[in-house]
């Protein structure tokens, strides 16, 4: 390297930084020590003439001089490349500088003036130790020696389906795809959710005296979720037959499996769903707002005690036999077309049902009267009122229909006026 001629030829050399050794390169290729910060140095007519400037934490670089030519009187000579030693803590890691491989287990990074250099230790199922180091300002508290300390694990998750958040700890880090860190005596608890899928959660370790973690996790999300919201919002909801909650529920769906959900609410027509997660089945929804109809037999009847229960009526001590028995029959026909069995000698009647169909149940109802004593004078009448919710059913059924605590409206009196008209 040639510098701007002037009149001396014996050179004043000055090394940057000060702490630099100067040296002159002899024929045989060795290194002979001038000086340290500076030396003087005569320009000889059988040498090299080369010098040579060396400090710790720098790139040494060569300056070449010839004889005859002139020189300032005072020639600066400065290091520019800084170098440090960086080494792993681990001997098998791989050190890469600006992401280009340069060794491992150790390597010698050399950063020009006024650039910057990220070096990184990689090693499979670690996460990456990395360090910037950058000779601008505050170059000069740049180490001579570092070492990457590689101690945290890494888990590489993959997850699916499509468009599933990987989270650690409640932070989300990705979609299908994440790198988790573990800091060293640590654990992180892993998560990974998606609309429509029960989600999973896993914890991983990074402890002595505990197994490490896997370097990789496939993570597959294959239980369905489906959230089920009723109308009006007391509605019972019940899975397989249990009931579960009301309002609304989430609904799990394992995978290969079919749940059936009923929506159960008094005065409202009851409806029921089954969710199956069978691959190639029609797609499940995510959320499934059901509203049920009012039923046309709640509203058209009323709660009563007097269904299904026996009541006693005492017929009035001025009335025999035979006129009581008459008046409670009339009453009877009254709401009832066709007598099943009457037997006036046992004081027994029954009538056939009467079904009244609605669009999604079936009310029977019928009456039987028994007498209860004979002096004085009682019977002891039942209004039977049962429900089925298949308004197809067959009336004689039995299996089909259950006791219903309720009347419609053109029974609701009977009783009344039997108690009335029998004083």
């Amino acid at each position: 390297m040639a510098l701007a001629p002037a009149n001396a030829q014996k050179l004043q050399l000055v090394a940057e930084p000060a702490t630099a050794t100067l040296h002159l390169v002899l024929a045989n290729g060795s290194h002979q020590l001038i000086g340290t910060g500076r030396a003087e140095y005569k320009l000889k007519k059988k040498n090299t003439n080369s010098i040579v400037v060396k400090a710790d934490g720098y790139a040494e670089k060569k300056w070449d001089f010839v004889r005859g030519q002139k020189y300032p009187d005072s020639i600066t000579l400065a290091l520019d490349t800084r170098v440090i030693d960086v080494k792993a803590s681990n001997e098998t890691a791989e050190i890469y500088v600006n992401d280009i491989r340069v060794g491992v287990g150790n390597a010698e990074v050399s950063i020009a003036s006024d650039q910057s250099a990220i070096v990184e230790a990689k090693l499979d199922g670690y996460w990456p130790a990395r360090k910037e180091y950058s000779t601008g300002a505050g170059s000069d508290s740049l180490p001579l020696t570092d070492i990457l300390d590689i101690t945290d694990r890494m888990v590489v998750i993959t997850a699916r389906p499509a468009g599933a958040t990987v989270s650690v700890d409640g932070a989300a880090l990705g979609e299908n795809f994440a790198e988790v860190r573990i800091p060293n005596n640590s654990c992180v608890t892993v998560s990974v959710a998606a609309e429509g899928f029960v989600g999973s959660e896993e914890v991983f370790c990074n402890q002595e005296r505990m197994d490490p973690p896997p370097e990789s996790a496939m993570v597959t999300l294959s239980d369905r979720q489906v959230m089920v919201r009723t109308l009006p919002q007391t509605a019972s909801i019940l899975v397989d037959g249990r009931t579960v909650g009301t309002d609304e529920y989430s609904v799990v769906v394992q995978q290969d499996k079919c749940v059936e959900v009923t929506i159960e609410q008094s005065g409202f027509v009851s409806q029921s769903r089954e969710y199956c997660n069978r691959s190639g089945g029609p797609a499940l929804t995510d959320l499934e707002v059901i509203e049920l109809n009012e039923d046309e037999a709640f509203t058209g009847s009323q709660a009563s005690d007097q269904a299904n229960n026996n009541i006693t009526i005492e017929v009035g001590e001025t009335r025999s036999f035979d006129d009581a028995w008459k008046i409670m029959s009339l009453i009877v026909l009254s709401s009832f077309d066709i007598l099943e069995i009457t037997d006036k000698e046992t004081g027994y009647l029954r009538t056939a049902w009467a079904v009244s169909r609605f669009e999604s149940s079936t009310i029977r109802t019928r009456i039987i009267v028994k007498q209860g004593d004979i002096d004085p004078v009682k019977f002891v009448v039942k209004i039977v009122s049962e429900f089925s919710p298949d308004r197809d059913v067959s009336t004689g059924c039995d299996l089909c229909f259950r006791p219903w605590d309720r009347l419609l409206y053109q029974y609701q009196d009977i009783i009344n006026e039997m108690i009335f008209r029998l004083r």
